[in-house]
């Protein structure tokens, strides 16, 4: 028997396993949108900028806006037309009327105190009415009533009343009313064959702007649609800007406090060319100026923000911008990395931890892109600046180096030096992100001195110096990338074949001074028509050998790079086509890539195994979508169990630590130990890597996915009671799942035992000559725990005889005597005899002991007095 064991063998009582499999990384895309609604203003300088804070400026899409008492509520136009509001001087936003199906609401309308939202509310196929709700979302309720279409609502300066226009018959049309929202009581204002509509009530309360068609003809004799105003009783009409301003008005706002016929209206009409509509105001002298009547786009629904000193309106932009998005890879949970509204952020890429991405920001005015990294758990920008604004220069679709190191990125710029015309060509950089440093490859001249290499989409080698891209061809002349492929004919094919498409090239990194890249694929002997395009090459991280990349937008095809062999995994066109931009999954096992598909238009974000198979549409937004990248992730998990889960007071256990990286990086575990001084460490013994016993912290080389890493922590019992055990696992790559990296166990270390040692001579005294004198000693054990190892030690004076017999019979010639181990409440009778040949007056002691410490020690010792006489 061990000098210490164990009570039981039961394991310690750890928290569950949490996870099970690898929680999911995250797919980063771009969002790309070309047609939208936003609010936005143009100040004195004639540059617009948007209303809304950046979090809901475009490409989210907001309408019909109105301002007052600090706040902006608008209509979330492809959200369900739901009713929104933000703070103008917090930028909070709000929901405060959520998107119903089939339910329209419009035009809402501020209350003077901020206190209450109008708005008209078309349910489920019955009428337009008015509607009230509360900055909070709270009391929802029907303002007017009836049968007949209420539209657009306007507060009166004290919030009492609310003017509107209701559709009354089809011979009357439109006219407007009034209605008391406590009383509701209501005052028709307006009875005729025109239509009235699209109040707004002055800001001094006394008169209603509002759009009229077919009250008036114009000089020509034809019906006008123009901005007139009525007394807020009833009463003769006004007409605001007609005739010095002829063309059509409608959708008046307030902008100065009075409402005499040179009081400030902002309206939309027509710009001068007549095809799309502006905002314009009219000014206290009685002249009209533009606000914003920007040829080709459209701006509508003016409203007055008395904050920002500025008439804001709706802006109907169509042109493309885009915004870097994630989801997990299980197509949920979308978040916004960023969304510059103004601007162009395309071709997202993660660094290997997955702590940062990169990407590439196109400015507004389309002339330059510089690469934007983002640490993801900050929201800090990093920008690599140095594309010049206005000389055409752009850097584009960057990759990381599987070190964290290197970025390659696409570097494309007007070749200045080349004639009246000058091409844009594009080459491969690197940026030493330590040093700062940047190389690049050079552009090459064609054989045939027609052409200059366009190089873009580069991606690196994950065990070596290596990059792949892509390279079509420019014509000298100052041709579009690609325009020059498109007057060639076969003769020029012919002859110079590897610069009659795009395919893809291979170079050493750091590029080799003189050394030319290495052609990887060569397509004119395929059915594509002058060539296949091969785009998008994207090197298996897992597997130097594998390069994907999508040949004519059709089929994704991975190619070997030693030896040119081609696989091709076909992609149903019946199910999904326009392929484009594939991506390895960070364990090599899944490609993502855009495309179409059947009843999924637009372009959206598909995943197909490695191997080939079904693809599994991941993004479903009405916006295009594509450019996927594949967040690499950790995920590690810990699980502690203990060999004992209770064991006696200084007995021995071992914690066994298994650690398990769930996730597709390889990356380097820490395994920090919290063991607490109940529990005394005596060892820590990882099955590889290195451990701090003071530091109670363990590390290792790089754990692979699928890996177990096992530490065993022995400790012994040094304190009773139970004791909580903590194992925690950190990782220098994001970890999604953090609540698996933490895991504690208990293990009950019992009471000591409680020995007492009692002991007598007889015969007491004893006679010279006459019975042997017998000493005896009894030894106790407490209820409740197992005395272990217990010994007793004896202390004979030198004048007693030498003993003669003992029992037990051992302790005659082994001191201490050992009595092995004594259940609780029970005893153990040591006696030792020896004869009475000469007189004595001694004391002998006995001492009882264990391994552990004895919680009464005063009585673990007796003293028996022997007298011969």
């Amino acid at each position: 028997m061990p000098i210490i064991e164990a009570v039981d063998d039961a394991t310690a009582n750890a928290d569950p396993v949490v996870n099970a499999v690898a929680a999911p990384g995250r797919l980063a895309y771009s969002s790309q949108a070309s047609d939208f609604h936003y609010l936005a203003k143009t100040g004195a300088s004639g540059v617009e900028s948007p209303v809304l804070p950046a979090d809901v400026s475009p490409p989210a899409s907001s309408d019909e806006g109105d301002a007052r008492a600090g706040l902006v509520a608008w209509i979330a136009d492809k959200t369900g037309r739901a009713v929104m509001l933000s703070n103008q001087s917090t930028g909070a936003v709000t929901t405060i009327v959520p998107a119903v199906a089939g339910v329209y609401n419009r035009t809402p309308a501020v209350s003077p105190d901020g206190a209450w939202i109008a708005f008209s509310r078309n349910t489920f196929g019955g009428v337009s009415k008015i509607w009230k709700v509360r900055r909070d979302g709270t009391e929802l309720q029907q303002v007017t009533t009836g049968t007949n279409a209420d539209y657009w609502p306007t507060w009166d300066p004290d919030g009492e009343n609310i003017a509107f226009s209701r559709y009354t018959t089809a011979a009357n049309g439109y006219d407007l009313y009034r209605i008391h929202v406590e009383s509701k009581f209501t005052l028709r204002l307006t009875a005729t064959p025109a239509r009235d509509y699209e109040p707004a009530w002055s800001l001094d309360g006394t008169r209603i702007a509002f759009t009229t068609t077919g009250r008036y003809n114009d000089a020509a004799g034809y019906p006008t649609t123009e901005i007139v105003t009525i007394p807020a009783g009833g009463g003769e009409v006004r007409r605001e800007v007609f005739p010095i301003w002829p063309r059509p008005s409608s959708q008046a706002v307030w902008t100065s406090v009075g409402s005499t016929p040179t009081a400030g209206l902002a309206f939309t009409s027509t710009e001068a060319g007549g095809t799309t509509s502006g905002i314009y105001t009219r000014l206290a002298d009685g002249f009209v100026v533009a606000i914003s009547d920007q040829p080709d786009y459209a701006e509508n629904n003016a409203f007055w923000s008395v904050e920002q000193n500025a008439v804001g309106y709706t802006a109907d932009r169509r042109q493309p911008t885009s915004r870097i998005n994630t989801i997990k890879v299980d197509g949920t949970s979308k978040l916004n990395v960023s969304d510059k509204w103004n601007d162009r952020e395309d071709a997202p890429a993660y660094s290997a931890d997955g702590k940062r991405l990169a990407y590439s920001r196109t400015a507004a005015d389309g002339n330059s892109a510089d690469i934007v990294i983002v640490d993801l758990a900050t929201g800090a920008e990093t920008l690599i600046a140095g594309a010049r604004p206005g000389f055409r220069e752009y850097y584009v679709d960057p990759a990381w180096s599987p070190d964290g190191r290197f970025l390659a990125f696409g570097h494309e710029y007007a070749k200045l030096d080349v004639g009246e015309f000058p091409p844009q060509v594009s080459a491969i950089a690197v940026l030493d992100l330590t040093l700062g440093t940047r190389t690049e490859l050079p552009v090459e001249l064609s054989n045939n001195e027609a052409f200059y290499s366009f190089d873009g989409e580069p991606s690196w080698n994950p065990a070596s110096g290596r990059l792949a891209f892509s390279r079509t061809w420019v014509s000298v002349a100052g041709a579009d990338p690609g325009m020059g492929l498109m007057a060639r004919d076969v003769g020029v094919e012919a002859a110079f074949p590897e610069e009659s498409d795009t395919d893809l090239f291979v170079s050493a990194y750091p590029f080799p001074a003189g050394v030319k890249p290495t052609q990887l694929t060569n397509d004119l002997g395929t059915a594509c028509s002058h060539g296949c395009e091969d785009r998008a090459p994207a090197w298996s991280p897992t597997d130097p050998g594998k390069i994907a990349f999508t040949r004519d937008f059709g089929d994704i095809v991975v190619v070997d790079p030693t030896t040119a062999t081609l696989t091709t995994l076909a992609v149903n066109e019946d199910t999904v086509y326009g392929v484009a931009d594939p991506a390895w999954s960070p364990d090599g096992v899944k490609l993502a890539f855009t495309g179409f598909g059947t009843g999924t238009a637009p372009p959206s974000i598909w995943e197909l195994p490695a191997a080939g198979g079904t693809p599994t549409h991941r993004t479903s937004t009405p916006y295009s979508v594509g450019q996927a990248a594949y967040q690499n992730v950790a995920d590690y998990e810990v699980v502690p169990t203990a060999d004992a889960g209770t064991i006696e007071f200084g007995a021995a256990t071992t914690i066994r630590v298994a650690v398990t990286n769930l996730g597709t990086a390889t990356t380097v575990p820490t395994l920090t130990l919290t063991i607490p001084a109940g529990l005394a460490v005596t060892s820590v013994v990882p099955d590889s890597g290195t451990c701090d016993l003071v530091a109670m912290t363990c590390t290792r080389a790089p754990l692979a996915p699928n890996t177990p890493w096992n530490i065993a922590v022995g400790v012994t019992g040094a304190v009773a009671g139970s004791h909580a055990f903590t194992t925690s696992v950190a990782s220098p790559t994001v970890d999604p799942l953090l609540t698996n990296n933490t895991a504690t166990g208990f293990i009950t270390v019992l009471n000591p035992p409680d020995l007492n040692v009692s002991g007598a001579a007889s015969p007491f005294p004893g006679t010279v000559g006459g019975t042997p004198i017998t000493v005896t000693f009894i030894v106790q054990n407490g209820p409740g725990v197992t005395a272990r190892n217990v010994q007793l030690n004896v202390t004979w004076p030198a004048a007693v005889p030498a003993r003669t017999a003992a029992s037990p019979t051992a302790c005659l010639t082994v001191n201490p005597c050992v009595l092995g181990d004594m259940a609780p409440s029970t005893s153990r009778i040591v006696t030792f005899t020896f004869p009475a040949n000469v007189p004595l007056n001694v004391s002998v002691t006995g001492a009882v002991s264990t391994p552990v410490i004895d919680p009464t020690p005063a009585n673990n010792t007796t003293n028996v007095t022997v007298i011969v006489v």
